[in-house]
């Protein structure tokens, strides 16, 4: 419930850099990650710590979390009855062929990315990788995202969106080739960066082109009615990816993942001939 509001508070106070702000706010997720792993790493070797320690200082982040946003914030805090109409924003969210276009293209993308981002690993110590250094290899997701988004938001802004997506989908998929075909430790590290710049940069893009395109007083519901349908898409890309994986191989499945990047920017580079 955090995440379509705080998206949509930030879309409405950088209206001129859109997708800066929200490339450095959707960095933050790769942070965390970054920070999970090495308090992770903290928490099980040390005998003294159970599992219930991570979790103190997250509580007391966002406990500090919630004061700035009190101290910060620039709006009024409102208190009022709202009524929730799924279905009028669902229609508008699909109301014109160019929004299904872009809601398709970009569900496809999530599929993609639930796939990646969960059984990475299982692929490459599949391809003979050791588990520690799989675990790295997964790490490096994170750090470039950390670079990725805000840079890929600052592009975003600087030229046409779609245009920005569509290359970087692509490049996605040719990293995901080059996990697939290249053995050696140099060139799957390799591969794994090309494909975590192509699918980072998606996310801050996504973000501003689904704000873009709602009405501003409905900025918030569309946005979070998009990205339902996402994260739905989201779960459908492990299950399938888990499910192949048992029938033939990660490796089968992975080739799968990559034609779903090249087919979500196919269906963007449409739209964007039509625009």
């Amino acid at each position: 419930m955090y995440t379509p509001p705080s998206r949509a508070l930030l879309g409405d106070l950088f209206t001129a850099r859109r997708g800066r702000a929200l490339g450095i706010y959707s960095a933050g997720t790769d942070l965390g990650g970054v920070i999970a792993s090495a308090g992770g790493v903290v928490v099980l070797s040390t005998a003294a710590l159970s599992w219930r320690a991570a979790f103190v200082p997250l509580v007391a982040v966002a406990a500090l979390v919630t004061v700035l946003f009190v101290l910060w914030n620039r709006e009024p805090i409102q208190r009022r009855r709202v009524g929730l109409e799924p279905g009028a924003t669902l229609g508008r969210l699909l109301a014109t062929p160019a929004q299904r276009n872009l809601i398709v293209a970009y569900s496809l993308f999530f599929f993609v990315v639930g796939g990646i981002i969960t059984f990475l690993p299982e692929l490459l110590i599949e391809q003979g990788i050791a588990e520690p250094l799989a675990a790295g290899f997964y790490s490096l997701l994170f750090l470039v995202g950390l670079v990725t988004k805000p840079a890929a938001g600052e592009i975003s802004d600087r030229f046409p969106r779609l245009g920005v997506s569509i290359g970087t989908l692509v490049l996605s998929a040719v990293g995901v080739v080059l996990l697939l075909v290249l053995g050696s430790l140099p060139a799957l590290a390799f591969g794994t960066i090309v494909t975590a710049v192509g699918y980072k940069t998606q996310f801050p893009i996504t973000d501003a082109v689904i704000m873009e395109a709602a009405p501003e007083e409905n900025r918030g519901g569309d946005l979070g009615a998009a990205r339902a349908l996402f994260l739905g898409a989201n779960a459908l890309g492990e299950g399938f990816v888990g499910i192949v994986a048992d029938l033939a191989s990660y490796g089968v499945a992975f080739w799968a993942l990559a034609a779903g990047l090249l087919l979500s920017a196919a269906i963007l580079a449409l739209q964007y001939r039509r625009d």
